[in-house]
């Protein structure tokens, strides 16, 4: 009798076990799969903050390269000073980008990728090198506990001129990963790599194919040199929508084995049309679109404009100026240079008179340059008068193919193409 009992307890104690191990088995795979899913949550948190890095960074570089200004180290806004060696003078466009002259097609003028991170709320910190990835550097985890998500740009080549690509690299915090830095060298947990097509929209359609183009009438007076060496331009010194009077003791210089005489078209109903025609002919825009772009730098001048307001903008680092009213320049000025020319659009009468040299192209209401004997003057780009134009004395109009075509860009506003946008996740 005792056997069988002992018998039947030793089956209850085996089944008891048996039982227990299925139960801590059973436990045991539950909590593999809570820690799973805990991973999976983590990570899926760390992709989204990568992605919205990723977001930010697309929305960052599209403001920055629309910013008329100059720009400092860490990318934000900063005065330039010619008589300042080493300040700094330029935007993100002149900083990273330049444009083919032989093509059109605008791409990265050096191997850099400037990028931010988030120092919370909604700061954060930028870095715009002059070569190389973004330097950056996370917050004390005492003050800003948590992932610090991070971005870096980078540029490329358009399919067509005025296009531009964009590539943002997200990531969960500072570092890097398949080669794709964002800001660090260490390896973070998420990355996505987000691709968008840009569009310049306001940028100048075509190029002044004279040194003068007026869409009114046009008198040159003596001593006054048209010069227009380029002949894949035409050729053109002056090219008039209506009459064109030009003062036997003027020098015309067109391309070589071209005579004077040849280099001037006057009458071109293409320069004509009241209203928007002429911003359309030019910019593809209306007027009122045009001057609303982020890329101009707008003047209020209530009466005229003076040269110590367009220096003072120029000295500011912009280069595109939008002028409300007329310009009186009659001291010594210089504006502009070679590798950074000035567009100056002035709706009103320009009347200059002193000895200033300009690089660049001038879009007017009208133009009066009378300069005296005592001095001379030289702009090196082009003239567009959407009125009368008239020149005397001792001024010299070049046209630069080379100047004209690094303004191609400047006042337009890069946009999203719709259907362009690719994010790739790389967890």
């Amino acid at each position: 009798m005792s056997a069988r009992r002992s018998e039947r307890g030793g089956s209850a104690l085996a089944l008891v076990l048996v039982l227990l191990m299925g139960l801590g088995l059973a436990l045991l795979y539950s909590h593999g799969a809570l820690i799973f899913e805990q991973r999976s949550s983590a990570q899926q948190v760390r992709a989204t903050l990568a992605l919205h890095a990723a977001e930010a960074g697309r929305d960052w570089a599209i403001a920055l390269l629309n910013h008329p200004g100059a720009i400092d180290a860490s990318c934000a806004p900063a005065n330039a000073s010619p008589s300042s060696p080493g300040a700094p003078a330029s935007g993100l466009r002149e900083r990273y980008l330049a444009t083919d002259p032989a093509t059109g097609l605008t791409g990265p003028a050096v191997a850099a990728r400037p990028g931010c991170v988030h120092a919370g709320g909604t700061r954060w910190t930028c870095s715009c090198p002059a070569s190389g990835d973004a330097a950056l550097s996370a917050a004390d985890p005492a003050t800003l506990p948590g992932d610090q998500p991070a971005f870096a740009v980078a540029f490329s080549r358009g399919p067509q001129p005025g296009s531009l690509r964009l590539a943002v690299t997200g990531c969960s915090g500072i570092g890097s990963a398949g080669g794709s830095a964002c800001g660090g060298t260490a390896a973070v947990d998420a990355r996505v790599d987000l691709r968008q097509l840009l569009q310049a929209q306001g940028a100048l359609r075509r190029l002044p194919s004279a040194a003068l183009v007026s869409a009114g009438p046009v008198a040159v007076g003596a001593s006054t040199t048209l010069v227009n060496g380029d002949p894949s331009s035409g050729g053109l010194t002056v090219q008039g929508g209506a009459g064109v009077t030009v003062d036997p003791l003027a020098r015309l210089l067109p391309p070589a084995g071209r005579a004077p005489a040849d280099s001037i078209v006057a009458g071109d109903a293409s320069l004509g049309g009241s209203g928007d025609a002429p911003w359309r002919h030019w910019f593809g825009l209306s007027e009122s679109a045009l001057r609303a772009l982020p890329t101009w730098q707008r003047l209020g001048c209530p009466g005229s404009c003076s040269a110590d307001q367009v220096s003072a903008a120029l000295d500011a680092g912009h280069r595109a100026l939008w002028l409300d009213g007329a310009l009186q320049v009659s001291s010594e000025v210089t504006w502009g240079s070679d590798a950074r020319p000035v567009l100056l659009v002035v709706r009103g009468a320009v009347q200059l008179n002193g000895p200033m040299r300009l690089r660049g192209l001038l879009i007017a209401t009208s133009v009066q340059w009378q300069q005296s004997a005592s001095g001379s003057a030289r702009l090196q780009g082009a003239v567009v008068s959407l009125g009368s134009s008239s020149l005397s004395g001792p001024v010299e109009l070049v046209r630069d193919a080379a100047i004209l075509q690094r303004l191609r860009e400047l006042p337009g506003a890069y946009l999203p193409v719709p259907g362009s946008w690719q994010d790739f996740d790389n967890r």
